[in-house]
């Protein structure tokens, strides 16, 4: 993945303003972390992240758990969406082997510049399967906290974030107002 190739599609599509700005560097940011660290299949804890880091920012994100669509295949999966639009880099590194998309940003696959082929509003009639259906039913507090790769937790990972985009991150502050909240459900 050449993250210098996203970006130049990224600035085409999405010119700097104030807000794209810090969208674009966050996400960015989000983005080369999960590959140099190969999280893969880690959409909770980049969503979760991307989602405090771009709040801190005075950013009107909201954070989504549900099914998402691609052809014939389906896959339960959480993003952040900005105006509608999904803001997804763990997409491009998925659990299943083989399997990986471009990073969505604003609604763009990043590789091509088109719209996103995967549809983040997808019912299969299934539901969630177990594992979201835990996480979408307990606090974003209670994931952050037992995140297992820092001491403390998925907390430690966005203050690391934060300090590399100069965003102001303090954990206590960011516990007391993340802590009681939940993935939206879309499907």
């Amino acid at each position: 993945m050449n993250i210098k190739n996203l970006k130049s599609v990224a600035d085409k599509k999405f010119p700097d303003a104030p807000v794209t700005y810090k969208l674009k560097r966050t996400f960015f940011c989000v983005l080369k972390y999960i590959h140099k660290n190969d999280w893969t299949g880690a959409c909770h804890a980049t969503s979760a992240v991307m989602y405090m880091l771009l709040k801190e920012q005075d950013i009107d994100v909201r954070l989504y758990i549900g099914e998402v669509a691609r052809g014939n295949i389906i896959f339960d999966h959480s993003w952040v969406e900005y105006d509608g639009q999904p803001i997804d880099a763990a997409i491009s590194n998925t659990l299943t082997q083989g399997i990986m998309f471009s990073p969505v940003f604003c609604g763009i696959e990043l590789e091509t510049g088109n719209p996103t082929e995967s549809n983040y509003a997808f019912q299969s009639g299934q539901g969630l399967g177990p594992e979201m259906l835990f996480y979408s039913s307990n606090t974003l507090g209670f994931y952050l906290d037992g995140f297992p790769r820092h001491s403390k937790g998925l907390w430690g990972i966005a203050s690391i974030l934060a300090k590399e985009l100069g965003v102001k991150f303090n954990i206590g502050k960011a516990k007391e107002k993340y802590s009681d909240e939940h993935w939206l459900q879309k499907s």
